[in-house]
């Protein structure tokens, strides 16, 4: 099963890409030196190979390019080592879809520690059992979240440090260099959602970073150095940090980061005005944004399929009046937990699977039109056509 999964392989940046629609065809995963470290996979290598200028991020109307993100997680990296964070430490994020994320996550993996994204909308006591869980010795949290874990710190005995987004910013900004990690060290805990109980990490190595982006982020999903990515899943969740976070990353592409929550008339603002080439969602997300409703034309035809591009990024592909999708699992643990109808199913054995694609359209009549295709690996694709 993990050979079949191999087939949806791309090599990353310099190599062709696989379309689309191609056969399901074996290639080779790229070789990882021992000594590994992937924040400097996933950043510092465009900066080296002069991609620094290419957009890693969309955020709050202006791009972030991968030179300044490469600044702003030695930032990070260096406000988490003063406060005494080292190698194989876990530091807990409950941060909103902003690059402050990004720069927390990459500055956590770069010192060699373990970075923990966790939801922003949890209690005390939620809080409070994933700091001693994960016997977290910092925390990067919003604001407001952050003075509430503050006032947990009597009852967290490991917890030393807890940062808001703002001492990132006044953090001086000296070159870090990447820890000395293996590619088998462990760079991030995943927490379940604690349906069966507590919730439980699952823990990812810097390998399983770089094969998840190239045989599902490449391989499945083809996304391509043009791509601007738009996750309606958060990146505390797994299957939002691969969309918008790493699965860009390795192809030196971009996404779109919006830090409130995702609702179908937000969804449609964001699609219009950034023009994403790829749009991740939930089935139910996609239920309700194709429901008949007043809207505008332009969020009716929001615009995200490979083509002719705007002026203002010609970087970016577009196409008008269509845009392809990608469902993804409907909790924050990762797919293999949940079909994308939503039924639960026995975990994955190891074959990687796409979700469902649709291409969709709006008639003036306020009635979309999409066309799914469901692909997973080893298997023939099967097409259909649904108008709500």
């Amino acid at each position: 099963m993990l050979c079949a999964a191999a087939r949806h392989v791309n090599r990353g940046v310099d190599a062709p890409r696989r379309r689309r629609g191609d056969s399901d065809r074996i290639s080779g995963v790229r070789d990882l030196p021992e000594r590994f470290n992937a924040a400097a996979f996933f950043v510092d290598r465009h900066v080296a190979e002069g991609r620094g200028g290419r957009t890693a991020f969309r955020a709050a109307g202006r791009s972030i390019g991968y030179a300044e993100l490469a600044e702003r997680v030695d930032r990070a990296a260096s406000a988490l080592a003063s406060r005494g964070v080292e190698l194989e430490h876990r530091v807990l994020l409950v941060l909103d879809d902003t690059p402050a994320f990004a720069a927390a996550f990459w500055g956590a993996v770069k010192l060699g520690a373990v970075a923990v994204p966790v939801n922003t909308l949890m209690t005390d006591a939620e809080y409070e059992f994933l700091l001693n869980d994960s016997r977290a010795r910092a925390v990067l949290a919003e604001d407001a979240i952050a003075a509430r874990l503050r006032a947990l710190g009597g009852r967290c005995p490991w917890l030393r440090a807890v940062l808001a987004p703002g001492d990132l910013e006044r953090e001086a900004g000296a070159r870090v260099e990447p820890a000395a990690t293996s590619r088998e060290d462990v760079m991030y805990w995943g927490y379940t959602s604690g349906s069966t109980g507590r919730p439980k990490a699952a823990v990812h190595t810097h390998q399983n970073f770089v094969r998840a982006a190239e045989l599902v982020g490449s391989g499945v999903f083809g996304i391509g150095p043009d791509d601007l990515t738009y996750s309606a899943s958060k990146l505390y969740f797994a299957f939002g940090l691969g969309n918008a976070l790493y699965f860009p990353a390795l192809a030196g592409a971009a996404s779109v980061l919006v830090p409130e929550r995702t609702t179908p008339e937000r969804a449609f603002e964001v699609i219009a005005a950034e023009r994403p080439t790829i749009f991740f969602a939930v089935p139910t997300l996609y239920a309700r944004m194709l429901q008949p409703r007043r809207s505008t034309t332009s969020s009716r035809t929001g615009r995200a399929r490979r083509g002719a591009a705007p002026p203002a990024r010609s970087s970016r592909g577009s196409r008008r009046g269509s845009w392809t999708t990608r469902a993804g699992p409907s909790g924050p643990a990762s797919p293999a937990t949940s079909s994308s109808r939503g039924r639960r199913r026995r975990p994955s054995t190891g074959t990687a699977s796409t979700g469902r694609a649709r291409r969709c359209s709006a008639s003036g009549s306020g009635r979309a039109t999409c066309s799914s295709r469901t692909r997973t690996a080893g298997s023939r694709s099967q097409a259909g056509r649904t108008t709500w």
